[in-house]
């Protein structure tokens, strides 16, 4: 997905460096994005943990404050758990069906459809264009003998290290989010990992201990807040 020979493109250490002979199979700027995506430092590639419930991990105790975590089964039934053991446990059908009632009945009243991220802000990309500046400055200095090789090097490297990661915000914030073109009807085909990531971007989940009067059924033990207007 990230060689930029797709994009038609050569590459050399992980620079390109020109265009190459052959045909491409994407554009440059979509290569670019999904290049930024898959290789941001903060993007999980690894599998082999990954949360088999809607939940898991994204709730918090109403106790102390732990995360929640899916905690295997009671009598062949999934249960939600705090990750202390010790304080709140929920059968994950009972949860898992009432945040997703709450994210369809918003969506559905509200006819939302978030739409995608705004232009990249001036701050951002004249951060970048001024680093770029600086570099082609300090290219100059270097040829009419201004300065030395390793003072060169030294600055290059750490421009041009800062001006991938203005350019990795750049395209970021130029990718849709999560809720783009979301709809109630779509909701049930939505990978897991998606439709996790919509709980993580809009919900605040706790788990509240039962008390006097109130059983494992009560929805008001499953306390949920907007994380955004």
């Amino acid at each position: 997905m990230i060689r930029a020979r797709n994009a038609g493109l050569r590459q050399h250490r992980g620079e390109v460096i020109g265009e190459g002979k052959w045909p491409k199979i994407v554009d440059r700027e979509s290569w670019e994005a999904a290049g930024a995506l898959l290789t941001d430092p903060a993007r999980k590639t690894s599998t082999g943990n990954s949360p088999a419930r809607l939940l898991s991990g994204l709730m918090t105790c109403g106790v102390c404050g732990a995360p929640v975590r899916s905690g295997g089964a009671k009598y062949g039934v999934p249960v939600y758990r705090c990750s202390s053991g010790k304080h709140v446990k929920r059968r994950v059908e009972l949860v898992d069906g009432l945040v997703e009632a709450v994210i369809l009945a918003y969506l559905e009243r509200e006819h939302v459809s978030v739409p995608t991220p705004a232009a990249v802000p001036p701050d951002v990309r004249g951060q970048a264009d001024a680093v770029r500046l600086r570099l082609k400055q300090l290219e100059d200095k270097y040829s009419d003998g201004d300065l030395t090789r390793a003072g060169y090097l030294r600055n290059r490297d750490r421009l041009t290290a800062k001006l991938a990661e203005l350019e990795r915000q750049e395209v970021l914030m130029r990718l849709p989010g999560p809720v783009e073109g979301l709809t109630t009807a779509g909701w049930a085909a939505l990978p897991l990992e998606r439709r996790r990531a919509v709980v993580a971007l809009l919900l605040n989940v706790r788990l509240l201990p039962t008390t006097a009067g109130s059983g494992h059924h009560d929805p008001k033990l499953v306390e949920i807040t907007w994380r955004q207007a």
